[in-house]
């Protein structure tokens, strides 16, 4: 079928893949010139494979957990974020809570109600040698082109105990002592 060139910009004939190699750029595609809903646009993410301890009963910043993206796309780009490690909190005393913050806000948290803490996941106190998981994912809406900066904080719920991440409260030196990761990642989502 021949090529058909309508005077409202419309092109009939032209069949699946009969545009040659290099007419359309990526950076047309992630400007928004050609609709690309739900391509992933850009990944950052970091991981800790460090060990730390915390008594803070306030929101505190873990050290190697935080990433930036580049610039958005644009002011609909959805925000994927996705956290996850393990550790533990003291035996019998108390577990870590945690959320993530997009420069000083809170965000993929549960909602306000009194006093209680508004978190995004939480690890509980475990025996010595095993550890407990922390995981949540959330979509975040910056509504902004620009860069945007995530870092996970953590706290101690009530007793400021200590808390244990990457790693057991015992950590004995042998196969019943482990050590783990914590990441962060955040993808670029087009809208």
């Amino acid at each position: 079928m021949a090529l058909s060139f309508a005077g409202n910009g419309t092109i009939t004939g032209l069949s699946v893949g009969g545009l040659p190699d290099g007419c359309i750029a990526s950076a047309d595609i992630a400007s928004g010139v050609i609709p690309a809903g739900g391509k992933i646009l850009q990944v950052v993410s970091a991981t800790k494979t460090d060990t730390a301890t915390s008594t803070s009963a306030t929101w505190t910043d873990i050290s190697g957990l935080s990433v930036t993206t580049g610039a958005l796309a644009s002011t609909s780009s959805k925000v994927l974020i996705t956290v996850m490690g393990s550790g533990n909190g003291a035996p019998g005393a108390d577990f870590a809570s945690f959320r993530v913050l997009r420069g000083s806000t809170a965000v993929g948290v549960g909602g306000a109600d009194g006093s209680r803490l508004q978190i995004g996941s939480t690890m509980y106190e475990n025996n010595g040698s095993a550890m407990d998981k922390y995981c949540f994912q959330f979509v975040d809406e910056p509504n902004s082109v620009s860069a945007q900066t995530y870092k996970v904080q953590w706290r101690t719920n009530t007793y400021s105990s200590t808390i244990y991440l990457n790693r057991s409260s015992g950590d004995p030196n042998s196969t019943a002592g482990m050590r783990s990761i914590s990441t962060i990642s955040a993808m670029e989502i087009s809208a």
